[in-house]
């Protein structure tokens, strides 16, 4: 199943979480990642439709890494961003904002999510945070490879009831 990517949503995501985290492109990653299983167990969708890949170092959303990579300059497609270099600047991988995110982006529930994964876990070391995101769902997947979302959701304590929401609203 595939989700619908929205880039502005991802980077006002970016610009919210960035802060909150000291800048660490590291735990940014790794915040969403939370933030986004937490968001499919209690509303059945991500924050920001995007598709993790099973990188090194843990999942990793794809379309908003490469947003990083875009602004980091390594990467020459903006990704539908242009104005992305204007709102953040990255430095090895320390992020700088540049404004403050744009909160009409962001829903209640999913500055909820991002909140709640930030109080509970950014305090975690890199080794803490690489544990707890390779999961089942990481494990499953071929490195540098999609990871399926029904496997992601099958990690939640609910995830047969949004696995059935998928299979639900989704029918193939």
């Amino acid at each position: 199943m595939r989700t619908k990517f929205d880039p502005e949503k991802a980077l006002e995501a970016i610009l919210y979480i960035a802060p909150k985290v000291n800048g660490d492109m590291y735990k940014l990653l790794k915040m969403l990642y939370l933030a986004d299983k937490l968001h499919l167990e209690n509303h059945g969708s991500l924050i920001t439709g995007d598709s993790y890949y099973a990188l090194d170092y843990g999942p990793v959303a794809t379309n908003t890494y490469d947003i990083l990579k875009y602004v980091k300059g390594i990467r020459e497609n903006d990704c539908g961003l242009p104005l992305a270099r204007e709102a953040l600047s990255i430095d090895g991988n320390e992020i700088t904002v540049m404004r403050d995110a744009n909160l009409d982006w962001l829903s209640r529930s999913d500055i909820k999510c991002i909140e709640s994964v930030i109080k509970e876990h950014s305090t975690k070391s890199f080794g803490e945070l690489k544990r707890l995101t390779h999961d089942d769902a990481y494990h499953a997947t071929q490195r540098n490879h999609i990871m399926d979302l029904h496997a992601i959701a099958a990690t939640l304590p609910n995830g047969a009831d949004v696995n059935q929401y998928f299979s639900d609203q989704y029918p193939d």
